[in-house]
């Protein structure tokens, strides 16, 4: 059970050290705080349980077996502090599609706890509420204005890329043999499509990042980031996962819909590198062999997965682990959905893809002189589409202690307040107020121009107290 896992005193000591560097930085009362969630976020992409015998090196066999208790101990240990910051002052709202993805979880959950999976369906209801409880309240310590609150998150998400990143080099650099499993690489996790699929949600926050910079883009800070970037993507490669590169390509092309030139340089260091990989280390032969390959290996399942779905329409027919005690979770997020939940899945899975395309849909095919999306926003709606083609082909949706969950509940979340914003500034001011009239004509203004006014309208005369009295 996960909470027996608090019982180990390191755990305890090392959570209380964090805790306490958190409280230091939650004083600051800044963009700061928002990093903290960088290291639970790298300690969900462990996993837990494993599909393979694997050794770790020291100290990552440590972090490993205590993981998920970090998690828990350092999100419930976030959500204290930040509370505390903001001080009640939370007025945030839930996307619809935050409502219908936090539905299905807790579908998910109350399935497994009908089929006997008690202990492991509390743990993933406790899991699931506490991340969206932190999203809302460490949302609101940030600036209101969106792209700002975008680029934390996405500085924050490439730090914890940046420890995940470093932490399986140096896994790969002390023990190879234990880095690679049927020929492609794992790092630090128990599966090569996990890895890929970690890698390019990080690389995708750390080129919103490079590419928001300000700053010159040959600076020592922004060729850090470009050589994260590149480790990233070539480690992808490495994996031979061909639904992580899935997900990166459509994430590249829906965030830079507008801007496909800046790829260039970035995808032909990419290519230079991966060949000179291939060519140094045989290891990566085999990785790149099965990522262009056409091989099938999914059809067989959805078939089986939908024959499961019509036994049981309504609630679906369940698959037990017996020796992990949960429900089975195979290659897809839909027809799991479908095969274990039945409707009671589907009905908030297509909820959460109608809602948010219908969002994205209003700023998709706008040109680069009508966009008002910033980089940022760009790669919110990047990194969102990408997971929603990706889980056609891979569970992660209803991963618990992982990265998946947590990042589409942010970048709902972000976007939608992003929209909210304007529409509340409009319906709260007064006709005829300076601020109405900006939201209401949608014209930009200059720090030293004045607000546009409407055309002046004849008031209807006021009766002077004498009229008033006759």
């Amino acid at each position: 059970m996960l909470f027996l896992e608090f019982l180990n005193p390191e755990v305890v000591i090392f959570c209380a050290i964090l805790v306490f560097m958190f409280f230091i930085v939650s004083l600051t009362r800044n963009r700061l705080f928002v990093y903290c969630l960088g290291i639970p976020l790298f300690m969900s992409c462990f996993g837990k349980y494993r599909y393979i015998t694997k050794d770790f090196v020291f100290p990552l066999e440590w972090m490993y077996l205590n993981s998920r208790a970090i998690y828990v101990l350092l999100m419930s240990a976030i959500l204290v502090i930040a509370w505390i910051v903001v001080k009640k002052r939370v007025r945030l709202r839930l996307h619809p599609a935050n409502i219908f993805f936090l539905l299905l979880q807790y579908v998910y959950a109350v399935r497994m706890i009908m089929v006997g999976a008690e202990g492991f369906g509390t743990v993933t209801l406790t899991v699931f509420t506490l991340n969206i409880l932190v999203i809302v309240v460490v949302r609101s310590t940030l600036s209101a204005e969106s792209s700002k609150a975008a680029q934390s998150v996405a500085e924050m998400i490439a730090i914890a890329g940046a420890i995940f990143t470093l932490a399986s080099l140096f896994q790969f650099t002390l023990d190879r043999a234990n880095s690679f499993w049927g020929g492609r690489f794992i790092g630090i996790t128990n599966n090569s499509i996990h890895t890929g699929e970690y890698c390019a949600w990080f690389g995708l926050a750390t080129m919103a990042v490079l590419f928001g910079s300000k700053r010159n883009l040959w600076n020592l800070r922004s060729l850090a980031l470009m050589a994260l970037v590149l480790l990233q993507f070539l480690i992808i490669i490495a994996t031979g996962s061909r639904t992580a590169m899935l997900l990166l390509l459509v994430s590249l092309i829906v965030m830079f819909r507008r801007r496909l030139g800046s790829l260039m340089i970035p995808l032909i260091l990419i290519g230079v590198a991966a060949a000179i990989l291939i060519e140094y280390f045989e290891e990566f032969t085999f990785a790149t062999q099965h990522l262009t390959s056409g091989s099938d290996s999914r059809t067989g399942v959805f078939l089986y997965m939908m024959e499961r779905f019509l036994q049981n329409p309504f609630i679906g027919t369940v698959e037990i682990l017996e020796d992990q005690g949960r429900l089975q979770v195979r290659e897809s997020s839909y027809f799991s959905a479908a095969a274990n939940l039945g409707l009671l899945g589907l009905i908030p899975l297509f909820g959460v893809l109608i809602c948010y395309f219908r969002e994205f849909a209003k700023v998709a095919f706008k040109s680069k002189q009508q966009a008002t999306q910033t980089i940022y926003q760009d790669w919110l709606h990047g990194m969102l589409c990408g997971s929603f083609v990706a889980a056609l082909f891979e569970g992660f949706m209803f991963q618990i202690v992982a990265p998946a969950p947590f990042l589409i509940h942010f970048g709902l979340l972000l976007l939608y307040n992003h929209n909210l914003k304007g529409k509340r500034v409009a319906r709260s001011s007064p006709p005829g107020s300076p601020v109405e009239s900006t939201a209401a004509l949608d014209v930009p203004r200059l720090p030293n121009q004045p607000f546009p006014v409407r055309e002046n309208r004849p008031t209807p005369p006021v009766r002077q107290p004498n009229d008033m009295n006759q």
